[in-house]
């Protein structure tokens, strides 16, 4: 139950909603877990190329499953921007994996697809803390201020729109409290209203159980142990 994936009629009803409420999103991502099983996604791509309110489409993906000939086809509209996080080149993922992520790039580069490759082997983590409330109000405004998680909003497969994609990813799991007042819920119809107020938030309550990211406490990945 802490897993969802979201259909395509409540997809369009959320974009259609946040579109109600701003002028133009220059960039909007698709990610997973795996966006290639998703299987709406030809159907989703198909409505967001059709958006003029809608800049790059970017598709983060492992490209460990097969794209299918109809998605290729899709893919070559220039809207869309392929992100490949090379971790199916690992040598415990499964050959047939493998295979299929050198088979995806050669089928893109055949196709005149463009692709960008994230190598996430050598990257970093954040150290986030413990989930210790601090209330101290001036601390985590500026805490929220340098948080590299500010820079875009999240929209999770349950309908939830914030700012802080480890706020709402904690909170769905049951892992800090909810706080109304860091989003709003676009599948209830009257907390769409709230949209604009999301939007202008300078301080989540949220940042109150984190010790925000930033390069203050990068940890080399794999050495976190918490």
């Amino acid at each position: 139950g802490i897993f969802y994936d979201m259909d395509l009629d409540s997809f369009k009803k959320y974009i259609n909603y946040i579109l109600g409420e701003v002028f133009y999103i220059h960039q909007l991502a698709l990610t997973g877990g795996e966006l290639l099983l998703c299987k709406e996604l030809p159907e989703i791509l198909d409505y967001l190329s059709q958006l003029p309110q809608i800049g790059y489409i970017k598709i983060l993906t492992t490209a460990t499953v097969l794209i299918s000939d109809s998605l290729i086809e899709r893919l070559k509209n220039p809207k869309f921007i392929i992100w490949i996080d090379v971790y199916g080149e690992k040598k415990e993922i499964p050959r047939r994996l493998q295979k299929n992520l050198k088979l995806n790039m050669e089928k893109l580069l055949e196709h005149g697809i463009w692709y960008h490759v994230i190598d996430n082997r050598n990257g970093t983590w954040y150290d986030l803390g413990d989930k210790k409330k601090r209330e101290d109000r001036k601390a985590n405004e500026k805490k929220n201020r340098e948080c590299m998680f500010r820079t875009c909003l999240l929209l999770s497969a349950k309908g939830n729109l914030s700012w802080c994609s480890r706020n709402i990813s904690c909170f769905e799991y049951g892992l800090i409290p909810k706080d109304k007042r860091d989003y709003c819920d676009l599948s209830d119809k009257q907390d769409c209203l709230r949209i604009k107020e999301i939007l202008q938030l300078s301080y989540l309550h949220g940042c109150e159980y984190c010790n925000g990211s930033n390069e203050k406490n990068i940890v080399i990945a794999g050495e976190q142990r918490n």
